[in-house]
C-alpha cells in the first residue's frame, strides 16, 4: 500500500487531478505527514484502546482517505485523502507485528 501511493500518487495528482508536476510531487508529501501523525497518535492511543480497535479504526480512516483521494477529484480533497491514507498506514506495521507476536505466544521468537 505504501509504495503504490508513493509511486502512483504523483502521476495521479498530475494527470487526473490536474496539479502541476511540482505541486503533485509535493502533494504526495502529505502521505509522510500522515504516517508520522499516525505513529505519534498510535503512541497515545495504544494506552487507551486495544490493538484490534486501533487497527480497525485505521482501516476506516484509510477507506475514507481513498474516497477523498479517488472520488472527489479536487486538489484539496486528493491531498487530504493522501494524508488520511498515511494515517491509515502509519500504525499498521507496529500493530500487526504486535498482534502477530501476541498470537504466537510462546513461539514469538519464531514469529
Amino acid at each position: 500500500l505504501e509504495y503504490s501511493v508513493l509511486f502512483w500518487g504523483p502521476a495521479f495528482l498530475e494527470r487526473v487531478v490536474g496539479l502541476p508536476t511540482a505541486a503533485a510531487a509535493t502533494g504526495v508529501a502529505g502521505f509522510f505527514v500522515g504516517v508520522l501523525a499516525g505513529r505519534i497518535a498510535l503512541r497515545l492511543l495504544a494506552e487507551r484502546f486495544s490493538p484490534h480497535t486501533i487497527l480497525l479504526a485505521a482501516f476506516a480512516v484509510g477507506a475514507a482517505g481513498f474516497v477523498f483521494y479517488w472520488a472527489v477529484g479536487t486538489p484539496w480533497a486528493a491531498i487530504a485523502g493522501i494524508t488520511l491514507l498515511g494515517l491509515c498506514v502509519g500504525p499498521q506495521y507496529p500493530l500487526t507485528m504486535a498482534l502477530g507476536m501476541g498470537v504466537a505466544k510462546s513461539a514469538n521468537d519464531i514469529a
